[in-house]
């Protein structure tokens, strides 16, 4: 085996790679806990059909959830949608 090593910028692919590869070793270790492995969750507040804030997140093997957004515009933040 070589000495030389590269380190480059990640495509898509790479990322998606890396992730398999991760959930794949974490299930070697630990049982998933839920039937589907991951389960995408998408939600939008809208006001008069325009969005106003929402979240985008996966609940992984583990019941585990990465929230990848959570945003409310600003000036509904004080209505309990989100936090400032």
């Amino acid at each position: 085996m070589g000495t030389e090593y590269n380190i480059t910028t990640g495509t898509s692919k790479d990322r998606d790679y890396l992730d398999d590869k991760i959930v794949e070793y974490n299930l070697s270790k630990v049982p998933a806990t839920q039937d589907e492995k991951f389960i995408n969750i998408e939600y939008v507040i809208k006001n008069d059909g325009i969005v106003i804030g929402g979240i985008t997140a996966v609940l992984y093997c583990w019941k585990c959830l990465y929230i990848n957004v959570l945003w409310i515009d600003e000036k509904y933040r004080q209505n309990g949608f989100a936090l400032n």
